[in-house]
């Protein structure tokens, strides 16, 4: 028992300490520019296997807002590394970490992120709009199962490829970005965020109170959804206007923009919603005002309106990888890259 016991801890995965991480990654171009202090995101290779990745690296003492936020950074970091594998979540190779920074090494997956992909050329096809949507949920079922919560899902955290390899599911989706990450709480270990982390438009009406949980990222769900189906977002932008270092939970502002979120009524005239009533249906329910009205991951792929969906959808092995413009995320105290 004891040493199965410390086979068991020998496996659990930590940031690793090394003198220099370039012993190990040969560094090619960047993927984006950024516009946080103190971050990159560059393509590389390993140089022991060959093997393609992207690599976000955060300089010490440039890319955290303080202490805090790197100690809280790190935690979710090490709760991020120890999460089981999925094949709709981007995975996390390893976190090097050297005298001069941290080196997150993830999967490099290929197409476009949602947003680059309805950016300008209309409204997906209602048949891989299901699909999106099937296989969003399918990915949160998991990360969800598995005790996480994202905190910051929005279009371009959503990776979209087509692919001819499975025709009953010729569309790939690989949810990524896991900077915000965190063990969801529970009963006995409640948890109150200081500041709203997010995206504006994604952000649920409790999450202004600093309250994260699988019910926020259902609603950031319903975010996309919504977007997806209308080619709009659910409400308008100048709800949205408040300055920088007004994030904090508690804030007169954020009080006064939950306040306006609940008491605001969605448009729901657009003519998607009268061609497909059971689409309107889910992402209502979705984006309800109380959480607790709002349907799991798993109530929601049990809709009627991806029952028809394909079965498969997102339980078989897939690669994905990541191209696009870094965007900003308008709550975050520390840099927030579109991957990790």
């Amino acid at each position: 028992v004891e040493d199965k016991a410390k086979l068991g801890r020998r496996r659990r995965r930590t940031i690793q300490k090394v003198d220099d991480a370039l012993h190990f990654y040969d560094l090619g171009r960047t993927v984006m520019p950024s516009c946080h202090r103190g971050m990159e995101l560059v393509f590389a290779k390993h140089k022991e296997s060959g093997t393609d990745v992207v690599i976000k690296i955060r300089r010490k003492g440039q890319s955290f807002h303080d202490n805090d936020s790197e100690r809280e950074w790190r935690e979710s970091m090490d709760f991020v590394l120890n999460l089981p594998s999925s094949s709709s979540i981007a995975q996390v190779f390893e976190l090097l970490e050297d005298s001069m920074a941290y080196w997150v090494v993830m999967e490099k997956v290929t197409g476009l992120d949602l947003f680059e992909q309805i950016s300008g050329s209309g409204l997906l096809p209602m048949g891989e709009v299901k699909e999106v949507m099937h296989q969003l949920l399918f990915a949160l079922r998991e990360l969800h199962d598995r005790g996480a919560v994202h905190r910051d899902l929005k279009l371009e955290n959503v990776m979209f490829n087509r692919t001819q390899q499975d025709p009953a599911s010729p569309v790939c989706v690989k949810l990524i970005d896991f900077d915000t990450v965190e063990e969801q709480a529970t009963p006995t270990s409640p948890r109150r965020a200081k500041d709203v982390l997010g995206t504006d438009q994604y952000i649920s009406q409790e999450a202004y109170d600093g309250l994260y949980s699988p019910a926020s990222d259902i609603f950031a769900a319903g975010v996309i959804g919504f977007r997806v189906c209308t080619g709009k977002f659910p409400f308008p932008r100048d709800m949205f206007n408040d300055e920088a270092g007004e994030n904090w939970v508690g804030s007169p502002k954020m009080k006064e923009i939950r306040k306006k979120l609940c008491q605001y009524k969605i448009d729901w005239s657009h003519r998607t919603w009268a061609k497909e009533p059971q689409a309107k249906n889910l992402i209502r329910w979705m984006l309800s005002v109380a959480e607790q009205q709002r349907p799991t991951a798993n109530d929601a792929l049990q809709h009627p309106w991806l029952s028809r969906a394909a079965a498969g959808a997102g339980s078989s092995q897939r690669s994905s990888s990541a191209t696009g413009r870094d965007r900003k995320s308008t709550r975050l105290n520390s840099s927030h890259p579109r991957y990790l």
